[in-house]
């Protein structure tokens, strides 16, 4: 009755409930807990106790659920109850016993005599009987009969019903059932009554009793638990009713969780219930996610969350519960997604975003989805397209139109959108403050991660509690699921970095660590259950989340225990795979935290731990395996504030190695291997490996072992990589073994350990050297080496590989290091050259290595040694090991000749270190006094000077060429001639290599044959090689000097054209590279200073004679009387003066010619002479090569003062050097030498003389003052040896850039007698570079008459209008002329004009001076019309322009004259010009 009203009078009959459960007796609620249970037991009697047909008159509210169930079913309700005791008893029958009879036939091969077939027979069935009854009797003890609804499977009839027993075993889609389910009234339970049913829950923890002393608590857990048995789906309909209430839903939520950990193992039909809501509480999980998946709103995130937090925990109790069910209920309900981690959906195609002002009509924009996309760059994009101030870029975020969620910027949106047809995700572009956006997204990764471990959790519950025969199945799909999944393993590894600050930050690090360590539980379960011969090719996909996590979370024990038992696991079960290659998959992960965290006490013992446990397991593999992982992350480097964290430093790697060796501590500090499933202690896998002792030395095995791969194959890249390895151990260990003497105080028992110590290393790295025979051969690849650029594109000088030419062949043998003949490959392009240099590579890297390990063992040894025998000296039966014996610098110089054959051809080659070692450290300890190593010298001096004369013969080498490689190189060499001083007389070595590096420090191009030769368009050239080439090559000319002596090697021969090529006859670059340099360095280095010797000075006195005063020529030519001839004879003249040219190769470049002519009346007459032009740069480069010999060499210059005087003098005649002449003086006042006796009295002339301008007076009263001066103050002789080097840079940093001022030369063309000369004088007059632009420089070879350079100066007032003689000015600095403009006179046609030739480009010293020399135009052109007329021209601003005639009126005769130099009586100091003959024009 209490029922049947409580349907009409629901409030009434809950109040009367509630009353009883809410009353502070406990006796009270322990009566009304069990008034709940009578109406509970009763439930089935309501109907039937009701007058027929009630049932179309009552009606009864259906239950208010608003979600639907998953179809089909997940899980099994309940599994049938083994041997029920209600059941009649069955005998087993004989005919199944037959079958098994069948079965074991094939066994049964002997039978005796006392056994007949029928006894046997016998016998068999009474044990497969027995063995079944055990069965039975097992399954029995195992099923939990409390779990099943004894009453309901009693009341079962078998008489009244067909009776069919199914047998079969489970299968993983459909189960079958024993029997047909029970018929059973239909209840009556209104959903009021069940509105109380939290309140029984909550009593669970009622401890008060009752008056029969009976606790509330207790009852409740009878009742709950009686009917939850019996009827789960009716007992959770409130649940499911009122779980979509926000409100009421955390509440709810943790009752159900309440209730499932009190009652553990829950009943299967219960966790079945609350995991479909098939029956009862179905609409709790999948169904209440199915619901909250579909109609999106807010808050579903925190509510999946919470979901998934019951159903891993339900996940364990539910029978038949399959990965491939799941995947295929969820997937066909369109939820696996949101509950499977190996869910797989396609992403949205598209997104739309809203603006800003979307309420107001605004436009939203759409963008594409890639599987990489990130929100960021669909903010970004949105921010863009909508044009938002920059100001307030910050303050947008990205949220979801329906649901509100804010997201994140890292997340990609392929995890939150999927794709739907004709559907696309809308997002929202909105502004918000940023804290508290930021604490949205702070909750909402919360709410994420929660989710993701609920996932990952009812994953690994439903494998770790699989029958054993399924989880084959289960771990193959979930292998395959996971491989084929795009986000794995990335989402087991999405860290929101950057967030753990402020409100949320710690809970939020908190659910990150939880996910992680779930992750790596859920890994480690699948490696301990996945078969040893499983797939290996995928592995690393699983492995790198175990690795990942390390790397985020190591300094969490509970995770560093947990991973750590993970890969002890892994190198336990999968034996085989990490025997050979697995611990590649680990190791650098470990090794990298390793050495990144060595302030972490805890961590880096965990990895020791490691290590030698894996050693115990693997021995030699893991050693090998672990040198192989860190060779090419290993960093050498030492200093700790230098940190690189893809790299391990090799000093805390040999640390590691160093603590393996106490493979006797196996204390396991924090019980990891408690969580490793196998037997304790870990012993050796390996048979071969069983009865060694458990023990582990660095120098006998780890560099033994290292040592045995590289002898195994040289040339492979595993050698290479234990090179690498042994590379970086051996300082350590070296310095490991010295400072362990040293804390013994050096003792005769240290010392002797460590000389034994010494013999092992010195055994090992003789056969290591020995074993290497493989690198001795020279380049068989096929990979091509071209000889020259056209042959092969670019080839390794290629910008690009864009350029790439396939190679062709070169018939010259001696040019190529070897013959390709293998068939050419197909491929082109960028795929032909990676090819090409990985062959290049393969070849280099194990020879370069071992140089680098040879060069670096010497270094460390050889001082080491001499100590050691010094401190064993007292010991008579210690014996000190040789470094290396002569068999392994054979082989060394072997190896290094290998790399010298391809360096020319191979730019990284040739900066490789180990070649580099080789010639500065082992080389110069190398023996070749032995017999045996003399050749191997020979072979590398002829192979290293073909390789120099490749790189100097080639442009393409020169311009990349690796200079400080080279000057290593050569370096070596001079330390070799240091202590072998008759390698001088080598052939290849004398006359071949220091040439060829002279020259290429001079500057000469050297031109091949059939190439057109072209000079520099500089004084040096633009591009010399670097200080540090230039220096080693000056310090090995000097050891040649001094080895060969005068007669062999001598400064003229160095210095002249054998040494230095085409540059010799350049003077600037024969003083500035070779000269000025050597006597520096000789002054600098007195073992040196005996090199230069007074033959050589005076070689380079008249050097620098010649260069300023050489011998004179002349040549005259008869007068002629046609105007038209006088070019011609100009001609002459000049072809004439390159017949002395000739004579004098040295100055090609550097002579001029000077001509006089006379027009007259009666014809013209010339005489043409021959005088030397010094440029401008050779003034300055003797300059400083005489200050530099003053300073250097005084004593070997006292008899050679007078020829120094008059080179100074000549100097000072020409009045050119610019700065560089003052400087000269200067140093003559302040150096105080025996040489300015004789020089200032010539400098005192030279001042003294009448000054030309008012600058020039100047000038002189500043010098004559200088010279009276008494207060001069001396500098030492290092400070003005530094301030020549420093004038020697700045001189050749100038030149380098200055052009080449090759002298023009100048036809004069006379005009028409007849012509009238009014035409002439008012012809438009171009400007003067204009005008000399259009005339090319004459070629070298033409007959021409090189014009003479001068300026003229001086007032017009004070030369005489009809002056005969006109003298010449100097030059600046010496006469420095005014800035005062001049104008030109119209009736002055017939003028002087003084050239000097400056570049066009590049503005000198004289030009900003305001210097007045004029250039005269070139004016030589053959043309067959006859001649061009062509009148001179001048800048007001270049020209200092000497006017003739300035008074005279314009109707005044004009005349041309021309001069020749000649000289005064007895005064050799002044140079004056005289007009020869003077003649009018008419």
């Amino acid at each position: 009755m209490f029922v049947a009203a409580c349907v009409r009078k629901p409030e009434d009959a809950l109040r009367v409930m509630k009353k009883a459960l809410e009353s502070k007796n406990a006796t009270e609620r322990t009566e009304g807990i069990q008034r709940f249970y009578a109406l509970w037991r009763n439930r089935f009697h309501v109907w039937l106790k009701m007058e027929e047909g009630a049932q179309a008159s009552f009606k009864v509210p259906p239950p208010g659920i608003d979600f639907t169930l998953p179809s089909p079913a997940i899980g099994q309700s309940q599994l049938p109850v083994v041997d029920p005791p209600w059941m009649p008893h069955l005998k087993t029958k004989i005919e199944e016993l037959s079958l098994k009879e069948e079965e074991h036939a094939t066994s049964q091969t002997i039978m005796t005599m006392t056994r007949t077939r029928r006894k046997q027979k016998q016998e068999m069935v009474k044990r497969a009987v027995r063995d079944a009854e055990e069965r039975q009797c097992e399954q029995r003890q195992l099923f939990k009969l409390r779990g099943s609804a004894i009453v309901q499977q009693a009341a079962y009839e078998p008489a009244l019903f067909h009776h069919q027993q199914e047998q079969g075993e489970e299968s993983e889609t459909t189960h079958h059932t024993a029997r047909h389910p029970l018929p059973v009234a239909q209840p009556l339970f209104p959903s009021p009554l069940l509105a109380v049913i939290p309140m029984i829950i909550e009593m669970l923890d009622d401890p008060q009793v009752d008056k029969n002393g009976v606790s509330v608590g207790d009852v409740s857990r009878k009742i709950i638990w009686t009917c939850i048995v019996e009827d789960p789906s009716l007992f959770f309909r409130h649940f499911l009713e009122k779980l979509t209430n926000r409100e009421r839903q955390e509440y709810l939520m943790s009752l159900l969780r309440k209730l499932i950990l009190r009652f553990n193992p829950l009943p299967s039909q219960a966790a079945y219930s609350l995991l479909n809501y098939l029956l009862t509480m179905c609409a709790l999980q999948f169904g209440f996610v199915m619901h909250y998946v579909r109609a999106q709103c807010e808050g579903a995130d925190k509510a999946l969350g919470m979901a998934l937090s019951l159903t891993w925990i339900l996940a364990p109790n539910v029978h038949g519960l399959y990965f491939k069910d799941l995947k295929q209920t969820l997937k066909k309900e369109q939820c696996d997604q949101a509950l499977m981690i190996t869910a797989n959906v396609p992403s949205a195609k598209k997104i739309i975003v809203h603006g800003p002002d979307s309420g107001m009509g605004g436009i939203p924009s759409q963008f594409p989805v890639h599987e990489d996309t990130q929100f960021q760059q669909i903010l970004s994009d949105s921010l863009e397209f909508f044009n938002i101030d920059e100001n307030d870029v910050n303050s947008y975020f990205l949220t979801d139109t329906k649901t509100g969620l804010i997201h994140l910027p890292s997340c990609y949106v392929r995890d939150f959108y999927f794709f739907h047809r004709s559907f696309y995700p809308q997002l929202t572009l909105v502004k918000l403050d940023q804290e508290e956006a930021h604490l949205r997204m702070r909750q909402t990764a919360f709410a994420q991660r929660f989710i993701e471990v609920g996932k990952v959790l009812l994953t690994h519950n439903i494998l770790k509690y699989s029958p054993q025969h399924v989880i084959a199945q289960r771990i193959f799909f979930l292998h395959d699921e996971l491989t084929h999944l795009p986000s794995f393993p990335r989402k087991s590894l999405e860290t929101c970095f950057g967030m753990y600050h402020g409100e949320m930050g710690e809970q939020l690090k908190a659910m990150e660590a939880v996910h992680k360590f779930t992750w790596a539980k859920l890994m480690s379960d699948m490696f301990e259950k996945m078969e040893n011969a499983f797939m290996f090719a995928d592995l690393h996909l699983f492995i790198n989340v175990v690795n990942g996590i390390m790397i985020m979370h190591c300094e969490d024990l509970l995770i560093l225990r947990r991973c750590a038992a993970t890969y002890i696991a892994m190198s336990i079960h999968f034996n085989s795979l990490f025997a050979s290659q697995g611990f590649f998959l680990i190791m650098p992960t470990l090794l990298r935290c390793y050495s990144q965290r060595q302030t972490n006490r805890v961590f880096c013992s965990v990895v020791e731990f490691l290590c030698r446990q894996f050693y115990t397991l693997h021995r030699k593999p893991f050693l090998l395996q672990m040198c192989g992982s860190i060779a090419n992350i290993i960093d050498n480097n030492n200093n700790d504030f230098e940190i690189n964290p893809m790299r391990v430093k090799a000093k805390y790697w040999f640390a590691l190695l160093k603590n393996m060796e106490n493979m006797s501590d196996d204390y396991d500090q924090f019980d990891i291997l408690g969580l490793v499933p196998y037997d304790k202690p870990l012993k050796a896998l390996d048979l071969c490996y069983r009865d060694d002792p458990n023990t582990f030395c660095l120098l006998t095995d780890a560099i033994a072992s290292c040592i045995c791969v590289c002898a195994f194959a040289p040339e492979s890249k595993r050698s290479h990589h234990m090179l690498l390895v042994m590379a970086a151990l051996q300082p350590h260990l070296i310095r490991r073994i010295e400072e362990e003497t040293a804390l013994q105080n050096n003792s005769h028992a240290a010392v002797k350990h460590e000389v034994s110590q010494w013999t092992t290393l010195c055994v090992e790295m003789k056969a290591l050297i020995n074993s290497c025979d493989v690198l001795v051969r020279g380049p068989q690849r096929a990979f091509d080496l071209v000889n020259t650029v056209s042959e092969r594109g670019k080839s390794f000088v290629a910008d690009s590989p864009q350029f790439f030419d396939p190679p062709t062949t070169n018939e010259d043998e001696n040019s190529r290091p070897y013959h390709v003949k293998e068939k050419k490959s197909v491929a082109v392009g960028w795929e032909a050259a990676e090819i090409e240099e990985t062959h290049k590579e393969n070849y280099r890297r194990p020879r370069d290595t071992l140089l680098c390990l040879a060069a670096q063992f010497i270094e460390m040894a050889t001082p080491r040694l001499k100590e050691l025998a010094k401190l064993s000296s007292s010991n008579e039966h210690t014996k000190i090991p040789e470094v290396m014996d002569h068999k392994c610098h054979v082989k060394l110089s072997e190896i290094a000749l290998a790399l010298l054959k391809i360096a020319s051809y191979d730019l990284t080659t040739m900066s490789c270190p180990g070649l580099q070692k080789y010639f500065t450290t082992i080389m110069p300890v190398t023996d070749w006094s032995i017999e045996s190593n003399r050749s191997a010298l020979g072979i590398i001096l002829k192979r290293l000077d073909k390789t120099i004369a490749k790189i100097a013969k080639k442009q393409s080498i020169r311009r990349r060429v690796n200079w400080a490689a080279l000057a290593s190189w050569i370096r070596g060499i001079c330390d070799t001639l240091s202590v072998f001083p008759y390698m001088a007389h080598l052939n290849p070595l004398k006359v071949s290599t220091t040439q060829l590096c002279l020259r290429i420090i001079a500057g000469d191009p050297f031109h091949e044959e059939g190439t057109i030769t072209t000079h520099s368009t500089t004084v040096l050239h633009p591009a010399p090689p670097p200080q540090v080439f230039c220096n080693a090559v000056l310090r090995m000319t000097t050891i040649l000097m001094q080895a060969l002596g005068q007669a062999s090697f001598s400064l003229e021969m160095v210095s002249g054209a054998e040494g230095l090529g085409a540059a010799a006859d350049r003077i600037e670059a024969v003083l500035c590279h070779l000269l000025i340099p050597l006597f520096l360095r000789t002054s600098t280095n007195p073992k040196e200073a005996s090199v230069i010797q007074g033959k050589d000075l005076s070689f380079c006195l008249s050097l620098m004679q010649n260069a300023i005063s050489p011998p004179i020529g002349k040549h005259s030519t008869a007068p002629i009387s046609s105007s038209t001839n006088l070019a011609t004879t100009f001609i002459r003249g000049g072809q004439h003066s390159m017949s002395i040219k000739r004579e004098h190769r040295n100055s090609e470049n550097l002579s001029g010619r000077q001509g006089s002519v006379s027009v007259t009346d009666r014809g013209h007459s010339a005489t043409v002479s021959t005088l030397r032009i010094v440029r401008d740069s050779v003034s300055q480069c003797i300059y400083l090569a005489l200050k530099v010999m003053m300073l250097c060499f005084g004593k070997l210059l006292t008899p050679m003062w007078p020829r120094v005087a008059r080179l100074v003098r000549d100097l000072i005649s020409k009045k050119q050097g610019g700065q560089s002449a003052v400087q000269f003086i200067d140093f003559v006042l302040h150096a105080e030498l025996p040489i300015a006796l004789l020089i200032l009295p010539v400098i005192q002339n030279r001042v003294k003389q009448k000054a030309s301008c008012e600058q020039d007076a100047l000038w002189q009263a500043e010098i004559i003052e200088r010279i009276e001066s008494k207060h001069h103050f001396t500098l030492p002789l290092g400070a003005l040896l530094n301030k020549c080097q420093v004038e020697l840079a700045q001189l050749k940093d100038d030149l380098a850039c200055r052009p080449l001022d090759l002298p023009r030369s100048y036809t004069p063309t006379a005009t028409d007698p007849h012509s009238d000369s009014s035409v002439t004088s008012t012809a438009q007059r171009k400007d003067r570079r204009a005008s000399t632009r259009k005339h090319p420089p004459i070629k070298e070879g033409e007959g021409t008459i090189l014009e003479d350079i001068e300026d003229e100066s001086g007032d017009s007032s004070q030369q005489p209008t009809t002056s005969a003689r006109v003298t010449k000015s100097p030059s600046v600095p010496l006469n420095k002329v005014g800035s005062s403009p001049r104008t030109r006179s119209i009736s002055g046609f017939g003028m002087w004009r003084s050239v000097r030739r400056k570049s066009r480009h590049i503005s000198t010293e004289s030009e900003s001076d305001g210097d007045r020399s004029v250039e005269l135009a070139d004016i030589h052109r053959r043309e067959e019309a006859g001649m061009i007329q062509r009148t001179p021209v001048r800048r007001s601003t270049e020209a200092l322009v000497l006017p003739l005639h300035e008074t005279l009126d314009a109707n005044r005769q004009r005349f041309v004259s021309f001069s020749t130099p000649k000289k005064r009586n007895g005064k050799n100091d002044d140079d004056v010009f005289q007009i020869t003959e003077q003649h009018q024009l008419v």
